[in-house]
């Protein structure tokens, strides 16, 4: 086993962890490099309660995903020192963009001036073998917040099930895996003994709550969201993170957690 560390340029940093991660002890992540962002002014004269843009988020031609399986140390919950410290126990790797997907979609609802949230927001992962009409993961997004943070444009939001699911790892009707691409997947760690998979034999049900952390990218020369939201913009190197946590209390800890890992990627 190995220390959780995340390095990753410009992509999707995904922490899973069970509602009931205490008594699971295991956490997921994937980390989604290369997304590209678009976001579209469909009605940038819009009044207050109304949708005045879209953003989509997809996975780029260069990306790639890595998605590991955590074991959560002492405490159960991600980010941990000593006793409590995390270690990846599992891989599954796909350096190929063809080879899986990923999608967020979301309105833009304008509030009032300077005061702007999500509105039928969701995400949806894939793997080698899934689709996004059937994939991997998936969540709902709501009670967003947008800001500028040191020249970043980020924006947050609660995850939950999407309507029908039971939790944000979809049912496939057994136990859960995510199949990655065994010549792109490290030998070690392997807890299933098999290649380039992460294997949930069971609760995958109890991984049911989630908080969008960060999505991010810089450069724009803005830092007013009436500006920002105007007029059309994209990017093709944006960074998006998201937790399951068991706890709000543990939520707001992800949310700096995923703010460090901001801080490391600048």
């Amino acid at each position: 086993m190995i220390r959780r560390s995340i390095l990753a340029i410009g992509g999707v940093a995904i922490l899973l962890m069970t509602a009931d991660a205490r008594a699971v002890g295991e956490g997921l992540e994937a980390d989604i490099t290369s997304v590209d962002f678009q976001y579209t002014a469909t009605n940038p004269n819009a009044g207050p309660g109304e949708v005045i843009g879209t953003i989509s988020i997809t996975d780029g031609l260069i990306g790639g995903i890595t998605f590991q399986q955590l074991d959560l140390g002492a405490d159960g919950l991600f980010d941990g020192v000593g006793p409590d410290a995390d270690t990846i126990i599992d891989f599954g790797m796909i350096y190929d963009a063809a080879n899986f997907d990923m999608q967020f979609v979301a309105d833009v609802v304008f509030n009032n001036s300077n005061d702007y949230s999500l509105g039928n927001a969701s995400i949806l992962v894939t793997d080698t073998v899934t689709t996004l009409a059937s994939p991997s993961f998936s969540g709902a997004a709501s009670q967003s917040g947008f800001s500028f943070s040191g020249g970043l444009f980020v924006m947050e939001a609660d995850l939950s099930p999407l309507a029908g699911n039971d939790a944000i790892l979809e049912d496939i009707g057994g136990p859960w895996y995510y199949e990655g691409d065994s010549a792109d997947t490290p030998d070690s760690p392997n807890q299933d003994s098999i290649d380039g998979r992460v294997s949930l034999i069971s609760d995958r049900d109890l991984f049911d709550e989630a908080r969008l952390g960060h999505f991010h990218f810089g450069g724009t020369g803005i830092a007013d969201l009436d500006q920002y939201f105007s007029q059309n913009r994209s990017n093709s190197l944006g960074d998006i993170k998201m937790a399951i946590a068991p706890e709000p209390g543990t939520l707001a800890l992800m949310s700096l957690i995923v703010a460090g890992f901001v801080m490391r990627r600048r």
